[in-house]
């Protein structure tokens, strides 16, 4: 383990160190380590906002009567696939497929906030 100068009060540091224990003086692996676990932390909140954002739209929306609930494959695509006697309920889907994706912005909104203060609480 090689000792490096801190930059800040002179003393040998290891090069792994995340700090200077002397002055507190965050190193560059420190940084590195910071910036990993932020990127970390925002990515898991956007995807996780984006899903339960995207699934609470899709339960939101309009069951068709003859029906019920359109299947996720159809809201998703947008009724790429329908055919016959599913043309019926191309409305249902347009329908869902916009609550689906009105919910995914939400929660892929609420999840960068959420990321941002978590980030600002715990400081990396």
């Amino acid at each position: 383990m090689p000792l490096i100068q801190c930059v800040e009060c002179g003393r040998e540091i290891s090069n792994e160190a995340m700090s200077c224990p002397a002055c507190g003086k965050v190193t560059d692996t420190g940084k590195t380590l910071a910036g990993k676990t932020r990127y970390i932390l925002i990515t898991q909140c956007v995807v996780s906002g984006i899903v339960i954002g995207g699934y609470t739209g899709y339960s939101a929306s309009p069951i068709s009567p003859m029906f019920g609930q359109v299947p996720i494959i159809h809201a998703i695509t947008n009724g790429t696939f329908l055919k016959g006697m599913d043309m019926t309920v191309v409305s249902y889907v347009k329908e869902s497929f916009n609550c689906l994706m009105y919910g995914s912005i939400g929660g892929l909104s609420l999840g960068y906030l959420v990321a941002r203060f978590l980030t600002n609480i715990l400081r990396i």
